[in-house]
Formats: C-alpha cells, structure tokens, sequence
C-alpha cells in the first residue's frame, strides 16, 4: 500500500511520497498517480509524477524513477555520487532478474 508520507531511503538519496491518486483509466484498469519529490542533502526536488498500475511493485518504479531523474537534471546528477548511482543501478537489475526467473518457473 502506497500512502503519503512514505520515504525510501538509498545512501544520502531520499525518495519521499507527497501525493497518491487511485483512478480507474479508460480500459478499466484500476492505476495510481503518484506525486514525489527526491531530496538529497539539503537539496530538494521540485514535485514530480509517476503512473503506475496498483499492482506494480513500487520499490522497483522509485529505482527507475531516481534513474531516470539522475541522468536527465544536472542539479541532481551533481549531487549523487556514481556509488551511490550504480548501487541503484544493480538493485533494479536485480529486479529485473528475479521478475524472469519467475517467469520461467511458470
């Protein structure tokens, strides 16, 4: 269950929930919006948005969001150091790896 206020922490990186929307979209599948902000030392993010299906696994979407944020602003690419970013980086591999396994075992 995903809720407001919720923080993944990750080294110095903190990912922290500030807005949570359920809607249904257009083909009936129930999703959420989800507002975030990324704060590392005493930097913050401005408010950013993800969709994402209410079964998808969160941990792995905040991975690839943190991601995808590092390599798009300069401001927090500056701030994250490439340990930090790599650990990311195999954590979401990991993921990766343990969602085919499962489908293998199928």
């Amino acid at each position: 269950m995903i809720e407001i206020g919720q923080e993944k922490q990750f080294n110095n990186i903190t990912f922290r929930i500030v807005e949570v929307v359920h809607y249904v979209s257009g083909t009936g599948q129930r999703e959420i919006l989800v507002g975030y902000r990324i704060k590392v030392g005493d930097w913050e993010s401005p408010t950013g948005h993800f969709w994402m299906p209410v079964y998808a696994d969160i941990n792995k979407k905040i991975i690839e969001t943190i991601i995808h944020n590092t390599k798009a602003s300069a401001e927090l690419r500056s701030r994250i150091d490439n340990e930090t970013l790599n650990k990311l980086q195999k954590m979401l591999e990991e993921e990766e790896e343990k969602k085919s396994i499962k489908v293998e075992k199928r």
